[in-house]
């Protein structure tokens, strides 16, 4: 069970009892499946009866922490294809954020200072390495961060500048 308890166990039989011992098994949500099978006009079979032979030394639930890797290991043997790219489309998002975070960013115009060319609201999608390629021409935005003799002389008349 949950708490690592033997649910069955053979051990007071004697050799020839305990091989012809019948367990009832189920899979997990049997019930609903049951009444969906039955839906479909399916005859369900549960619990099927299995020997105690044929099982492990050791049988454990789902509800057991011990049977999570079994049960892992299982499902990538069943189906390796189908479970490596599930596992890739699942984890996809982390690295390729994390390249699109230091490769570009959003900024908001906060202010009408730069009006007409930027409107208040309008957002920007800045490239961070807009050199490497080649593309910065004439008329482009630049965002730079302020040389310190500039902040210096904006800090100096009472005014601040916004932190990016």
């Amino acid at each position: 069970d949950s708490e690592g308890r033997q649910i069955f166990t053979t051990e007071d039989m004697d050799e020839h009892d305990r091989g012809e011992a019948l367990v009832a098994l189920r899979p997990c949500g049997w019930k609903l499946q049951s009444q969906l099978w039955e839906k479909a006009g399916m005859k369900t079979d549960w619990p099927v009866e299995v020997r105690a032979g044929l099982l492990s030394k050791v049988v454990t639930t789902r509800f057991n922490a011990n049977s999570a890797v079994p049960r892992v290991v299982g499902a990538f043997r069943r189906d390796f294809l189908a479970y490596t790219l599930a596992l890739s489309v699942a984890l996809l998002p982390i690295p390729a954020t994390l390249l699109v975070r230091n490769a570009v960013s959003l900024y908001d115009i906060p202010s009408a200072s730069m009006e007409p060319t930027l409107l208040k609201g309008d957002v920007l999608l800045v490239e961070k390495f807009p050199d490497a390629f080649g593309r910065s021409r004439r008329g482009d935005v630049v965002l730079f961060r302020p040389p310190a003799a500039l902040e210096g002389i904006v800090t100096g008349s009472g005014s601040r500048l916004p932190s990016t």
